[in-house]
């Protein structure tokens, strides 16, 4: 499915601006060379997810590949809660 952006709901265009002023925040606290990507996402629903990277899209598929199966094998280091 091909959404163009202006077609979006105005709510995904706040979470945009919201994440990007997030980004921009995380920046300034993680040390250089650090990769980020934040993810935001509807619970409980099939929802629109939106995510938003400092890193070039081919590397940060890798790492969430990579984090992926970390959280599918039970091994990996997360600050999330389970519910």
């Amino acid at each position: 499915m091909n959404v163009r952006r202006e077609d979006l709901p105005k709510v995904l265009h706040e979470r945009e601006r919201l994440m990007r002023k997030a980004i921009k925040r995380l920046e300034r606290m993680f040390p250089e060379g650090t990769g980020l990507t934040l993810l935001a996402y509807d619970h409980g629903s099939k929802g629109h997810m939106s995510y938003i990277s400092t890193s070039q899209r081919e590397d940060m598929i890798v790492a969430m590949e990579e984090q992926i199966e970390r959280l599918k094998m039970g091994t990996a280091d997360t600050a999330g809660r389970e519910v």
